[in-house]
């Protein structure tokens, strides 16, 4: 990562204009979970130049990743107003990497507010910016895992019946989703695949299914194959 911070530092001398306005918002992401001053001040300078530069997405990151940097050190009502601020001009932008990003942190902040299906208003919307802009691999991914958490606390809250419920059927649904938006052919991904297959195995085991032994089997077989591959 610093490699790649050092990259930006470089670019930065020689960008201009908008291009100028995406670096400093490059930085300010990379930075944001290792130094708060730094990354806060370029989101700051990425937010007067986009503004300066009449760059509305420049803008709109620029508040996307001064959140994010109150989201590193969990001040969340700090975080929320500036993802509201980024959410009334990117999301009439349409579907891109930024707002699936926005849309995640939001519905993960709400996830924290007991009672509060905005969470799973927001992973919807995540989900489907994935699928728009074809980047499965992290939001689609991720939003279908919390879409089926979302199902599962509250089939336990209001059945927890081992025959199953509407609210069982759609965590299957997305849990499997995201077994279908993984790729299987990459070492790299494979943690995420034996999580994935653990998770769907957990799933459908509450549901008595004896499906839930295969999709076991199969999350030891890749972290095993995982485990070869670190040696």
């Amino acid at each position: 990562k610093q490699k790649k911070i050092d990259r930006l530092l470089a670019q930065l001398e020689i960008s201009t204009d908008t291009a100028y306005v995406n670096t400093l918002n490059d930085l300010s992401v990379n930075l944001a979970d290792r130094d708060f001053d730094s990354a806060y001040s370029y989101a700051q300078e990425a937010l007067a130049r986009a503004r300066q530069y009449n760059y509305p997405k420049g803008e709109g990151t620029a508040f996307l990743n001064t959140g994010n940097c109150y989201f590193v050190k969990m001040d969340l009502m700090s975080a929320l107003q500036q993802y509201f601020k980024a959410l009334r001009i990117l999301e009439p932008l349409g579907p891109s990497m930024d707002l699936e990003n926005l849309y995640f942190q939001m519905g993960f902040i709400n996830c924290l507010v007991p009672n509060n299906n905005r969470a799973f208003e927001f992973f919807h919307k995540t989900l489907n910016t994935s699928l728009a802009i074809g980047d499965t691999l992290w939001g689609g991914i991720g939003a279908c895992y919390e879409l089926t958490a979302y199902y599962w606390q509250c089939w336990k809250v209001e059945n927890y019946h081992p025959e199953g419920s509407p609210l069982m059927d759609s965590a299957i649904i997305y849990s499997n989703l995201a077994l279908q938006l993984m790729p299987y052919d990459t070492i790299r991904n494979l943690d995420i695949l034996v999580d994935g297959l653990a998770f769907n195995g957990l799933i459908l085991s509450c549901l008595g299914k004896e499906e839930a032994f295969g999709q076991f089997k199969q999350a030891l077989h890749f972290a095993q194959k995982m485990q070869k591959s670190h040696g």
